[in-house]
């Protein structure tokens, strides 16, 4: 149930964004055991960057990453990987 959400909230965090704007962010974070709704703050205020969710399919989830100048086409993918550890 949680990976559909994620897919979910992967869909449609990209429908809005070009391509080439994705390639041009590079994020450097470093999170442990933070929720995700925490992380999601985080990068909304150091990045142009939105993320659309239901609190129900994150209330739980903890966010474990280290990355360094990952394009976002990159780090997306870990971040909703690293959930729930």
């Amino acid at each position: 149930m949680i990976r559909i959400a994620l897919r979910g909230l992967w869909l449609l965090w990209l429908f809005p964004l070009s391509l080439q704007a994705q390639s041009e962010i590079r994020i450097d974070a470093e999170y442990a055991e933070v929720w995700f709704t925490e992380v999601v703050v985080d990068l909304e205020q150091r990045y142009p960057i939105r993320f659309f969710y239901a609190p129900e399919w994150v209330d739980s989830l903890s966010i474990t990453l280290k990355a360094q100048q990952q394009s976002l086409s990159e780090f997306l993918p870990v971040l909703l990987q690293g959930t729930g550890s």
